[in-house]
């Protein structure tokens, strides 16, 4: 399985967790994973790892969340096996998250920004 396949794999393993821990209903669509209370949200998933791990947010659907008063899951996790062990997780409003969004080469998704896990969870 390629590097892509096992991020997708993973992500959605981070999603069903999230869905389940957080009391989410899982609704995909172009731009946001879940809904609770009829707020939108996305799920971020990041593998822990000694290279540099971020969470990547996409500047349309950043706005959007925004707007619409959505929220996004982070959720920090390892590999384990074929699933995962999560290590770490929160909930932010999305309004809350300050983001400098910055060119993705050409993405489809548009511009992005690389969270650091540390400014969601804290930390040095």
């Amino acid at each position: 399985m390629n590097r892509s396949r096992k991020a997708a794999r993973y992500g959605s393993l981070a999603e069903k967790w999230a869905a389940k821990r957080y009391g989410l209903v899982i609704e995909r669509d172009s731009w946001h994973d879940a809904r609770k209370d009829e707020r939108p949200g996305d799920v971020k998933a990041a593998m822990n790892s000694r290279d540099a791990t971020r969470f990547r947010l996409w500047e349309d659907q950043h706005r959007r969340l925004r707007r619409e008063d959505g929220f996004y899951v982070f959720v920090l996790y390892k590999p384990v096996g074929r699933g995962i062990d999560v290590l770490r997780s929160r909930t932010v409003a999305a309004r809350s998250v300050r983001v400098r969004f910055g060119g993705a080469g050409n993405h489809p998704k548009g511009n992005q920004f690389k969270l650091p896990p540390r400014e969601v969870f804290g930390g040095g």
